[in-house]
């Protein structure tokens, strides 16, 4: 027996196809967010980590040179605990910080997305009439208020 709709078959075959979709992005960005974990953890416990972009900055963009002079940049090498308190040393846990942000963004959104079409109670568009009353609020003002861009010159 035939469906009498050949799209009523397809559709079935397109949601699951969309929740399959859906189930992959949300694997995807919890795998993303547990990655940006761990490597927060690490820079946490080994903090030196950050100095392999820090040099790169250093070398990049000459920053450290052309903030500090040529000659201070090399005493400065010497420092706290053996790291290096440069302005690249700075600049590279603020771009870490940004680049660990995104990419937890992007994996939230990932989630929040596959979400959306996992669910079929989500793909339903929201009616802005359900729930919200109609009010009508009247000022309470005297009988002779205008407003003062209207009032009448005497």
């Amino acid at each position: 027996m035939k469906p009498e709709n050949p799209s009523a078959s397809g559709g079935g075959k397109l949601r699951t196809l969309a929740q399959f979709v859906g189930l992959l992005l949300i694997l995807c960005g919890a795998i993303g967010l547990l990655l940006v974990l761990l490597e927060i953890w690490r820079l946490y416990q080994q903090p030196e980590l950050i100095l392999t972009l820090a040099q790169a900055l250093s070398q990049a963009t000459g920053i450290d040179d052309s903030l500090l002079g040529a000659s201070v940049s090399k005493s400065a090498e010497a420092s706290h605990n053996g790291t290096p308190l440069l302005a690249s040393y700075f600049l590279a846990w603020a771009l870490a910080f940004m680049l660990l942000s995104l990419a937890a963004r992007v994996s939230y959104l990932s989630i929040k997305g596959g979400s959306r079409l996992f669910s079929p109670e989500s793909r339903q568009k929201p009616n802005a009439r359900n729930g919200v009353k109609e009010v009508k609020i009247e000022p309470n003002l005297p009988a002779d208020y205008q407003p003062s861009h209207r009032r009448k010159l005497s």
